[in-house]
This record gives C-alpha cells, structure tokens and sequence, in this order.
C-alpha cells in the first residue's frame, strides 16, 4: 500500500476516533454511570458465585445496589478533574474489580469475604500461602498481577489525554455531589434502619449490603463508635456498681488453663451425617461428668484472633468497626484489660502457647499488650510432626503447657492455641486410609472435605484425652476449659445444625480437685468471668461487670460504655490513666543459651541449650545459613571466624521475623578441644 493510500485511509478513520474522544470528554457522565453499575454487577456475581443470585440481589434489595453503585460511581467522578480521564476511569474500575477477584479467591478458601483487615493481615499470612494454594495457583496469580501491572502502564502511554482548554470546576462539583450523595444516604439509611449496621455475620452483612460497600466500611468503620449518654458521670455510675472487695490471696490456687481449639466442632450436631464412629469420644465423656455446654463465638469459618481476644480480654466484638480485628487496629497503640494483667494481682504467672508461627496476628507484639509475660510458638518447640496439610501437630503441646507448669513456682495461667484442624480442607480427599468415614453426604468434594476434617478432629481429640491424663498425674491443682474458636470453613449452615446456629461451638471444663459440674451456655467475652467465679475470684473491673451484671437489662448498654471508655475514650473508670504496662514478652518456656563455639572443617560449631530448626546463627550481626544437627548443635557451613568475632543465637519466625535473641557470645582462638558432641570427621557433619 502506497503512503498516498495509508494517508487517506487514516484520514477516513480519524472521524470515528474523534467521536469516541468526544464522547467521552464531552458526555462523561453516562460512561462512568455505566460502569459502575456493571463493576457492581460483576463484584456481587464473582461474591454470590451466581448470575441468578446477583439478579435476586438487585430486585430484593435496591437501595443497597444503588448504594453500591454510587459508592463507585463516586470515585469514578475524580478522573474527571484530570486531562487523562480515560487512563483513570480505567485503573479506578480496575481496582474494583480486582477487588472483586481477591474476594472470589478468598472466598475459595474460608466462608469470610475479603475485607481490608485482610490487606493487614498480609504479611501475616503470606508465609503459609502455600497451605491454601498450589504452586501452579500461584502462578498464575503473580502472572495476572504482573499482566495487570504491565496493562496500567500502557494505558497510561496509549490512551489520549485532553487537549485545549479544560474546565475542572463542573466535575469538582460533580464529585463533591456525588460523594455527598454516597454519605448522607448512607447515614439517612442506618439511622432509617433501611441498611443494618450488625446481622451477627459479616458473610450475611456482604449477602445483604453487597460486596464494594463492605468493603469500603471496612476501611473506615473502625474501632468503637461514641456512644450519646458516654460522660463522666456515667462511667462513675457504672464504676460505683462495681466497686467492692477484691479477692484475696487464696492458698490453693489452681493453674487455669485454657485450650483454644482451631476449627473444633462437634460433628455429632449435624443432622443427616453418619459417621463411622465418634471422632470426639473424649469430649463426649468429659462433658457427661464435667461443666459444659454451647459457647457463642464472634465469627465462623475465621476469625481466630477474634475468638481470642474477646475471650482473653472479656471485651465483646459487637461494638468494634466491621471486620475489625483489634490485634491489628487498637491493640497496637495501646494495652487492654485482661484476665492476664487480673491474675498478676493474685501472684499468677501467664503464659500463651501456640504451635504456630509466634509472629502470626501479630501475636508476638499483641501479647505484650495483653498482659502475658511469656510466648512458647512452634518456633520453639522440637520433636514436631505435621499433617497432610503442613498444620503442626497438635500432639507436642501436651509437652509444652506441662514444661511450663513445671518452670514456675507460681501457679500458672496457659492459654493454649491448636492449630492441626485449621483449613482449607482438601476436596480431593485424604493421602491416607481414613480411620473415621462419612454417610449422608451426596456430595462428593464437600464429603471428603468432612472426612478429613473428622478424621483431624479426632487427632485433636486424642490431645484433649492426653493432657487430660497427665494433668490428673500432676500434684498440682488444675483447671481447664476446652473449646472450639470457631466453625470450620465448610459452608454448613444453620439448618443443618439440631442447635440451629453456625455461631455456637461447644466447651467443656475439666478439672482435677472436684468443681461441681454447672452445666451452661457462655459467649467467648464472658468466659474467663465464669471461670474465676468458680474459683471464688472477681478481680478486674471487666470481671466483676459480666459476674455481677449479666442479667442487667442494660448489660449490653454498658458493656458497650466500658470499651469505649477503656480502649478510646478519657479512662474514667480509671481515674483518667491506663493501670496497664505492656509486658517484657519472654519467648518460649526454656531459655536458648550457647555454651561453647568451636571451628571445625572450615564450618562454625554452636553448642548449647533448647535449639530448632527455627534457630538461626548470627555472626557480627549477619545472619548465617544455619543447620540443626543431631537436635543438639547449630551449624554454619564454609566460614572463617576471627578472634573476638560476636556471635548470636536468634529465633526467626518463617526464616525472618526475629523473636528472640541469645546473650552475645564472644569467639576466641584456642587450640581443638575434643569433646563428645563433635562430629569425629568432616563427612558426620554433613
């Protein structure tokens, strides 16, 4: 084709791309209105998993999608103030719907939406992607982000901005209006009850509201709302109601232990499964001559931390933003009454146990706050074994909660959390023969994923069975609760349950000097209330509140007055000052020590006491390739130490966060000492 050509065939085509150009910087308006109402229409599809459901959405609940859409509409407004409107119109609508995959991702994997705490959370639980995705997931998620990356970045060159003269102030109107707009229907509609601000699920809060407006309230409804009648005078009141005489100090203090079970639940409350055999069998025979009952938890399929916190802190989640986890808003900037800092009062010692990550929620900061003094995480434990799922064992932390009986003169407070029946559960069914098998469930993925989760369960059951068995061998008094953090990620519902609530767990609390059984139902936030009652205990404000007012007509009322007050408010119940210090956080329960250096074979031997495999050697402050050998000594491969080099032990969560440190060794030059926990050659320390 000639130029003469290529000239008159672009000269015909340059008509149709102005009209296009014109349209959208003369006619905006119609263009965003549209998008939005399709962005919100392709997020609620991708959250409900159904082109159906997302039509029964819109029909049964219009003023919640047409909040949706003007909520993005609004944002779709602010390219318009720029000259490359078109670039962004498009990366705004592709941050929704890249919103919208996350959350069709996420909810692959738990039955909880994605929300923003999840962007928190990231570097939480980016080391155990793997336990939730495949090698080939991933990959293809890392291409689609890099693809989407390299797609901004060619709109931003290729698509035409404005020329000429440019009016900006119509759009800043515009958008002042429509974000304007977006707020005040919102306020007028949960002050109208129109759009519920609480239906006890945040599932039943995106199935109601939508997806792109819960999301957005997650970003900003955070931490506990004022509340009208909030004053001096009326946290005065409710302090007067609560004064009284503290416990003394009583001569036959038990432990108190309480074991937090991942994912626990009672299967055996399914209506229509039969299962091969009883996977709780120790449970169940504890419940029949022991204190238990249904526990109210604050979430289901997720939200450990959640189920901690209320239960550790006796604070109810009601009051706090939506999908609001504290570990990772409130807790921290500031310490948080708790039966930790309670028990200190009576000479008590407090101790967490998890065999996780030590840095997963946070904990390693957030226990601080909390009022712990010590933190046993898998990174300190040995001897570990893991399931097909890559979850540690639940088996070693009977070891655990007794090492740490043993290490204190005190009695001691343990809470204890499991980890070996968390999810995502495989569809494809167990590597191994199952002991426990399903009938009832006509499904065949759904069927393999109970088994499994049976079958874990009944692992974790078999711990309960263990440390119960050794506590009764202890010569120290005991008292112990079990109990279930939450649902499994299953999608069971509450009409396959005989207690018709997926918001209920069951718990059981044992103990080896002969409590009365007082069989009862309990929220998480009112647990270790109940529990010091029976010991005769009130100490704390939060405690003497849920023993003494429970049956209040305005208990919730003033629940809500005494978190604000504590967590945001002027601290009046205080005196108007914290009382709590946060903790110097020991980690773990037996002291990491090194007792000789040597050099060998060109490698740097560390000797000492209670390292693993998450023990890492520092030389001058540089972190060295390390092996455990033989579960007794570090090695460094291929180094050369110089007289007075420094020398550090370090526990590292996932090979990176730093948890702990030994005391600095200082390395000298001497002639070989043989001793019996040298390798005799170069090859035995291979």
């Amino acid at each position: 084709m000639c130029k003469e050509q290529k000239k008159e065939l672009e000269q015909e085509n340059q008509p149709n791309k102005k009209s296009i150009q014109e349209l959208i910087n003369t006619c905006p308006i119609p263009i965003i209105a549209v998008t939005a109402v399709i962005i919100n229409f392709i997020n609620e599809m991708l959250t409900r998993r159904s082109v159906g459901d997302t039509f029964e959405f819109v029909w049964q609940h219009p003023l919640m999608f047409f909040v949706n859409v003007l909520m993005v509409f609004a944002t779709l407004t602010i390219p318009l103030l720029f000259r490359r409107r078109m670039t962004g119109v498009l990366l705004i609508s592709l941050v929704w719907l890249i919103l919208g995959i996350l959350n069709y991702i996420v909810l692959s994997y738990r039955v909880t939406p994605f929300s923003a705490v999840d962007i928190k959370l990231f570097k939480s639980v980016a080391s155990i992607v793997k336990q939730y995705l495949n090698g080939v997931e991933i990959t293809l998620i890392i291409i689609a982000i890099l693809a989407l990356l390299a797609g901004a970045v060619v709109m931003w060159f290729r698509v035409p901005k404005i020329e000429g003269k440019f009016r900006r102030w119509p759009y800043l109107l515009l958008a002042l209006a429509s974000f304007g707009s977006a707020y005040g229907i919102n306020q007028l509609g949960i002050h109208t009850g129109k759009i519920p601000t609480d239906l006890g699920n945040i599932s039943f809060m995106y199935d109601y509201c939508g997806y792109n407006y819960c999301f957005v309230s997650s970003v900003f409804d955070v931490g506990i709302q004022k509340p009208r009648d909030y004053s001096q005078e009326t946290m005065e009141a409710i302090r007067g109601e609560l004064d009284g005489t503290r416990s003394g100090m009583i001569t036959t203090r038990p432990n108190i232990i309480i074991v937090q079970l991942e994912s626990f639940y009672d299967v055996n409350n399914m209506k229509n499964y039969q299962f091969s055999e009883n996977p709780l069998p120790n449970m169940t025979a504890l419940a029949e001559g022991y204190t238990s009952g249904y526990m109210t938890v604050p979430s289901v399929g997720a939200g450990t931390a959640n189920t901690e916190f209320e239960t550790i802190s006796g604070m109810s989640l009601d009051y706090f933003g939506f999908c609001e986890y504290p570990y990772k808003t409130i807790l921290k900037r500031t310490t948080c009454e708790s039966i930790c800092y309670d028990l200190v009062e009576l000479g008590y010692t407090s101790t967490a146990i998890h065999n996780n990550r030590g840095n997963f929620y946070s904990r390693n900061s957030v226990f601080k706050k909390l009022g712990f003094q010590n933190f046993d995480s898998v990174e300190y434990m040995n001897d570990l074994e893991y399931n097909q799922l890559g979850w540690a064992d639940d088996s070693v932390l009977t070891e655990e909660i007794l090492k740490t009986i043993q290490s204190t003169d005190s009695p001691d407070f343990i809470y204890t959390i499991t980890v070996a029946s968390h999810g995502a559960y495989p569809a494809e069914g167990m590597e191994d023969t199952p002991r426990i098998t399903l009938e009832g469930e006509p499904d065949e993925e759904r069927a393999n994923k109970f088994t499994y989760y049976a079958n874990e369960i009944y692992n974790t059951d078999e711990f309960v069975g263990e440390l119960v068995a050794a506590l009764s061998e202890c010569d120290e008094r005991c008292i112990v609760l079990f109990f279930g953090d939450h649902l499994p990620t299953l999608d069971i519902t509450d009409d396959e349950l005989k207690n018709q609530t997926t918001f209920q767990t069951s718990y059981v609390m044992w103990d080896n000097f002969g409590l009365e059984e007082e069989d009862c139902d309990l929220s998480t936030f009112q647990t270790t209330a109940y529990i010091l009652s029976r010991l005769g205990y009130n100490n704390g404000l939060l405690t003497k509140f849920h023993q003494q007012c429970k049956d209040d007509p305005d208990y919730d009322k003033k629940l809500e007055l005494l978190e604000y007050d504590m967590l945001y408010g002027k601290r009046y119940v205080y005196n108007q000052v914290n009382p709590f210090d946060a903790t110097e956080l020991n980690m773990g329960v037996e002291p990491i020590t090194i007792s000789h250096v040597y050099e060998r074979y060109g490698n740097l031997y560390v000797m000492g006491e209670n390292f693993t495999d998450a023990s890492y050697v520092y030389v001058n402050g540089d972190k060295k390739d390390t092996e455990l050998e033989q579960g007794r000594y570090l090695v460094v491969k291929d180094i050369d130490l110089e007289d007075g080099d420094r020398i550090r032990v370090r526990q590292l969560a996932a090979g990176k966060t730093k948890l702990s440190k030994t005391e600095e060794y200082i390395y000298r030059e001497s002639p070989m000492i043989e001793t019996d926990d040298m390798p005799e050659s170069e090859e035995s320390s291979k």
